[in-house]
């Protein structure tokens, strides 16, 4: 009966943890900037989008407008997510660690699966090509998503118990 518990709490947080995916692919800032960059013979100029980009005078063969990427885009889908979905994880799975490592990455699994048939399913931009490359790369993005997963959720684990045993010590 308490296997069943702890199973039925942590197929919980597994949702918990999907749905957190799920809404931050929804709130995430895009991959780029609205401005564009002109590059023309190592001379790089910002313009406010890429429209004013390739009007602007000085624009011709082999010049190229291209946007700009947003640095934050990196850090919120490489950092922040993989942080709070650890965070998650430590606060609510229970159980072994083994129990609570299948839990946690089956989960971060299902959510990429979830967001790329969302992806597939409701965006007309993505081609067959990009539907692909996701297919091909697919793999190394949940095993990269999973590790990062696995590190926060195992340097919480061990720094809330680490202070625990300093402030039992004293």
């Amino acid at each position: 009966m308490k296997s069943v518990r702890i199973f039925r709490r942590n197929m919980m947080a597994g949702l918990a943890i999907v749905l957190l995916f799920l809404f931050a692919d929804f709130v995430e800032p895009k991959s780029h900037l609205q401005q564009a960059q002109l590059s023309c013979g190592g001379k790089v100029t910002v313009f406010a989008n890429m429209d004013a980009c390739t009007n602007y005078p000085g624009y011709r063969a082999g010049c190229g407008c291209g946007p700009v990427e947003n640095p934050w885009y990196a850090t919120y889908r490489w950092g922040l997510i993989p942080l709070l979905a650890g965070l998650l994880g430590a606060a609510t799975l229970i159980g072994s660690l083994i129990r609570r490592l299948v839990f946690l990455n089956g989960a971060v699994v299902i959510a990429l699966v979830a967001q790329s048939s969302i992806h597939a399913l409701f965006y007309e931009r993505y081609s067959s090509v990009d539907l692909v490359f996701n297919l091909l790369f697919f793999p190394l993005i949940a095993a990269a998503l999973c590790i990062l997963v696995t590190a926060w959720f195992t340097a919480l684990r061990f720094s809330v118990r680490w202070i625990g045993i300093r402030t039992s010590a004293t």
